[in-house]
């Protein structure tokens, strides 16, 4: 198969197996996009000398720049112990396997990031059906 989008994530503190079940978590879809993308970055320190030449250092690959790829996406949490699971993720590196993976194999795409931001949780209900969180990865790859 190929990867393709499905309702879920998987966050792993191991390199996932081909086919797993476990570590699922559901990403918040806002109007019917669902808000969970890769956010690509190139590592380059732009610089002008004194006669306005610009030089882009940039962190390159053979010939190509680096590209790294985290992720920012809206944690959709029902219980507040499931907070508290992703307050532990913080400040660590962990295996993620984004909603766009191929069903029958998990190691397929999944990539190595530091969780650098576990958000505050919003309420989306009056009695507190479920909440949102937003959470902020780098990507630890290379």
């Amino acid at each position: 198969m190929t990867r393709s989008i499905q309702d879920h994530f998987h966050m792993m503190t191991i390199s996932p197996p081909s086919v797993t079940t476990d570590n699922e978590w559901e990403a918040i879809a806002e109007g019917g996009r669902p808000n969970f993308w890769p956010t690509p970055a190139v590592m380059a320190a732009p610089q002008f000398s004194m006669d306005g030449t610009f030089y882009a250092h940039v962190l390159k690959d053979g010939a190509t720049p680096v590209l790294f790829k985290g992720y920012r996406f809206t944690l959709r949490l029902e219980t507040w112990d499931d907070y508290e699971t992703w307050q532990g993720y913080l400040g660590t590196e962990m295996y993620i396997v984004p909603i766009y993976h191929d069903p029958l194999d998990h190691t397929n795409g999944a990539r190595l990031v530091y969780v650098s931001k576990v958000g505050e949780p919003d309420t989306q209900s009056y009695n507190y059906q479920y909440f949102k969180v937003p959470v902020e990865t780098l990507d630890a790859s290379h």
